[in-house]
């Protein structure tokens, strides 16, 4: 990579400079993300769809809790117990945000009856 505006000061001209983790943007990224994605669904004990590589379950006590993930966008329906509970984990081992009534996801409208 070029060395950063702002840290040429650091380097010469000819420096390489080797990254140790991923930079937003990249083409290894959504790929990074999902490696990092399935080790917390293990953590969390969320099993993986055999159907669905992108779909993620699980009972609780206050029914069952299902994690649909596009990328780094990701969906859960079940109860609302279930639903704040797994949120809860979910936002606490990533820097994410809850984005409350669901009106679209992935580019799909979702309406209500």
């Amino acid at each position: 990579m070029k060395i950063p505006q702002g840290w040429e000061k650091y380097y010469s001209s000819e420096s390489v400079l080797k990254l140790r983790r991923c930079i937003y943007g990249l083409k290894q990224d959504a790929m990074d993300f999902w490696c990092k994605l399935l080790k917390c669904m293990k953590h969390m004990k969320m099993k993986r769809s055999m159907a669905d590589p992108c779909l993620y379950h699980r009972w609780t006590y206050d029914g069952l809790v299902l994690m649909a993930s596009w990328i780094d966008d990701n969906l859960l329906v079940g109860s609302d117990e279930a639903v704040a509970k797994t949120k809860y984990k979910v936002m606490g081992l990533f820097d994410c945000e809850d984005c409350s009534k669901l009106e679209e996801y992935v580019g799909c409208k979702i309406t209500r009856k």
